[in-house]
Order: C-alpha cells, then structure tokens, then sequence
C-alpha cells in the first residue's frame, strides 16, 4: 500500500565534506540537488560559497491524528518503484529526487497494511513511488 509523502531537504552543519554529500542550487524554478563528486579539503571556504550541506527527509500527514510525522530521514531513503508497469525497484538518484522535488516533493511511499505510519524497507531503505507533476 502506498501513502503520499513529501520528500524534502533540511541542512545541517557537517565536519568534513565526502564525496556524495548533498548541495542544493536555487534555480528560478525552484531547487536543484546534486552531490559532490570527490572530497572537499576546505570546508569552510567550499560552504562559505556554497552553503551548507542538506539530507533529505520524508514526512507524512498521520490519519489519526493529521499531524504531520517523519516516515524515513535520510539514510533510510533508498529506492524507486518504477511504477504500475514493473515490478522493478532502483536505486533513488540525484535525477529521482530532483524530479520529485521539481513536483514540491510530493511522492508516495510504500507503508505497511496493518498500521500507515509504518514504512516498508527493503535491504534497511524506504520504497518511494514518482507521482506525475501536478499541474
């Protein structure tokens, strides 16, 4: 079963930058994700330019009491369903989650039958489902 979710950014403070870490830049149409691609040795300098890092985070609105609660943080966020037509699952890219966030980070995730606040993992990661941009 899956339940909508939102997929969004938070920034944090790190010690040191490794390749993979997380950036945004603000485009007019919103954000744009990418990752490093080799160690930053100057921290400091590299974010005073750049700004800080960021995770993402999945949230979702609880049906019993419609308060919003976090479904997956960062590490726990993992794989794309690829839809209807496939029982195929990859790995989530810097595309996937630029393409949700161009939607305003609306996505489904894969949650258990018995109780919807709980995620479904596979191999420790939370299954995310892309929904069409809205209009």
């Amino acid at each position: 079963m899956y339940i909508d979710a939102i997929l969004s950014v938070k920034s944090y403070i790190p010690r040191e930058l490794e390749k993979g870490t997380l950036f945004v830049n603000a485009l007019k149409e919103g954000i744009e994700v990418y990752e490093l691609d080799e160690d930053v040795r100057d921290t400091e300098s590299y974010m005073g330019e750049h700004g800080y890092p960021i995770e993402l985070e999945l949230t979702a609105i609880s049906p019993e009491n419609n308060l919003p609660y976090i479904l997956a943080y960062h590490e726990e966020i993992g794989w794309i369903d690829e839809g209807e037509d496939s029982e195929d699952m990859h790995e989530i890219t810097i595309n996937d989650i630029n393409e949700i966030l161009r939607n305003r980070g609306y996505c489904q995730a894969q949650v258990s039958n018995s109780n919807m606040e709980i995620p479904i993992y596979d191999e420790g990661k939370v299954i995310i489902k892309i929904i069409e941009e809205e209009q």
